[in-house]
């Protein structure tokens, strides 16, 4: 049970701190590069994820307290029994004094047991001991890691809402210079608030953040050739208006689902990294 009688643990323990390092080093240093470089943001896993990967090395933990507990159940038991023992062979020394020679070394060789049993019982308790303070140890960490995550999500979500933010207004800007020609500020002052509000509405708003959220090609501006019909999914932006007259937004399938992974073009954190770092978490002492 402890780490003398087992050479495997003793190598793993050293591991497991610098692991725990790692792992939460990465979390750390992807959270500020994600927010200072990255061009989207990096969903980490959830906590539920989390706990599913911690789960079977808390529950071998949990296994070698319950181990080491029984022990010195077993121990303690065995102790009282020679402790009983002992006290019977001593009655008997007293009681017959003809058989004192022969009773006398079984005595000896009872208390030497029960002084051995003794010190079994004591190195069982400091194992039990180290073995339920690690377990607490890890269960903290565990719940750490949790919380940070569950920030790390947060923010993820925060930034994600930005950068989805920043494409809508580059897209009404785009739409503005693309539609309206160069003039006079009067006329290129009306024709940005003629654009702004035919193509900056709610509407226009929501089928373009699911198309960016489904992944799928940016939605923009065009002007539609003479005598040529719209393109699929596309939308004409207001035919009535002299100034809008020809133009439509290029939208996406309408259809299409909201993307599973980052739909900013972000590259997400291998799993294997993160599953070793977190499992990493039971390991350390």
């Amino acid at each position: 049970m402890n780490a003398k009688q087992n050479p495997l643990w003793s190598v793993l323990l050293p591991f497991g701190t610098a692991l725990v390092s790692m792992v939460l080093g990465a979390g750390v240093g992807a959270g500020i590069t994600y927010l200072v470089v990255a061009p989207g943001p990096v969903p980490p896993p959830t906590v539920t994820e989390v706990a599913a990967l911690c789960a079977p090395d808390l529950a071998a933990k949990q296994a070698e307290v319950d181990e080491a507990t029984d022990e010195v159940a077993r121990l303690g038991t065995e102790v009282n029994l020679r402790e009983v023992r002992v006290a019977e062979l001593e009655a008997e020394m007293a009681r017959r004094a003809d058989r004192g020679r022969a009773v006398a070394r079984e005595l000896d060789q009872a208390r030497a047991e029960l002084a051995r049993v003794r010190e079994e019982l004591a190195v069982a308790v400091v194992e039990q001991t180290r073995l339920a303070a690690e377990l607490d140890v890890t269960v903290a960490r565990l719940a750490e890691t949790e919380i940070q995550l569950t920030e790390q999500t947060r923010l993820t979500g925060l930034a994600e809402d930005d950068a989805l933010t920043n494409r809508w207004f580059r897209f009404v800007n785009d739409a503005q210079l693309e539609i309206c020609e160069k003039g006079g500020r009067k006329k290129l002052g009306k024709c940005r608030e003629t654009v702004t509000a035919k193509v900056g509405n709610d509407r226009v708003r929501s089928d373009f953040e699911a198309c960016v959220r489904s992944g799928a090609a940016t939605p923009h501006v065009a002007e539609r050739e003479r005598d040529a019909g719209l393109p699929r999914f596309a939308r004409a932006i207001d035919d009535a208006d002299r100034v809008t007259e020809g133009w439509f937004v290029a939208f996406c399938d309408p259809s299409l689902p909201e993307a599973d992974g980052p739909a900013f073009g972000s590259v997400a954190p291998p799993v294997g990294s993160i599953a070793a770092g977190v499992l990493a978490l039971g390991l350390d002492d």
